[in-house]
C-alpha cells in the first residue's frame, strides 16, 4: 500500500506532468472508482495538485478531485491493464487511473465537500513537533502504539511498514 513517501513521490511526478493542462474527456470503466460527477464537470484545467495523508488532491478550475490509491491504485501516461478512467488531456496525451483491487477511486468535490472530507485527518508527521507528539500519544495513555500510528486520525500518512520500521528503531517492541 502506498504510504505518505510514495503518495507524494506521485504527487510530485504528477505536478510535472499535468499541472495547467485541460483535461478535454474522461471515461470511465467502473463507476465505483470513478465518480461520474467527474464526468459532468468536463472540460477543467488541471491548476494544481497536493496531497494529504495518503490523499492525492487535484485542484481543478471548477472544484476538486480527491484520489486515493488504497491497496494497488496507480496513475499511468497510458492506458493499463486495470484501468479504471482515462484522463484525455488537452496536449494529446493521457493521464490513466488504475486500480487491480478496486479499493481506491476517485471523487468531484467542492471546497467546502474537500475541507469536510480532509478535515478529520491528523496531523501531518513531517509538520508536528517533537513535543507536539508526545502530547499526542499523552492523551491516549492506553493506546496501543502501533495502533494510533496507523489511525490517520491521529496523525496522517503513516502505514504499516513505516509503522514497524519506526518502532522498530525506537525499540519499542
Amino acid at each position: 500500500m502506498p504510504e505518505l513517501p510514495e503518495v507524494e513521490t506521485v504527487v510530485r511526478q504528477l505536478c510535472v506532468k499535468i499541472i495547467g493542462k485541460k483535461v478535454l474527456a474522461v471515461e470511465s470503466f467502473d463507476d465505483k472508482v470513478i465518480d461520474s460527477k467527474i464526468l459532468e464537470k468536463v472540460p477543467f484545467v488541471i491548476k494544481n495538485v497536493t496531497r494529504k495523508g495518503k490523499y492525492i488532491v487535484f485542484e481543478v478550475s471548477n472544484g476538486f478531485i480527491l484520489a486515493h490509491l488504497r491497496m494497488t491504485g496507480s496513475f499511468n501516461y497510458n492506458k493499463g491493464k486495470y484501468c479504471k478512467g482515462i484522463f484525455h488531456l488537452s496536449d494529446g496525451s493521457l493521464l490513466s487511473h488504475n486500480s487491480i483491487r478496486r479499493f481506491g477511486g476517485m471523487e468531484f468535490l467542492s471546497e467546502s465537500e474537500l475541507a469536510t472530507k480532509l478535515s478529520s485527518l491528523g496531523p501531518e508527521p513531517l509538520e508536528i513537533s517533537s513535543s507536539d507528539f508526545v502530547i499526542l500519544f499523552a492523551k491516549h495513555p492506553n493506546s496501543v502504539i502501533k495502533t494510533k500510528l496507523l489511525d490517520q486520525q491521529f496523525i496522517v500518512g503513516v502505514g504499516n511498514i513505516y509503522a514497524m520500521e519506526a518502532l522498530y528503531n525506537a525499540g519499542i517492541d
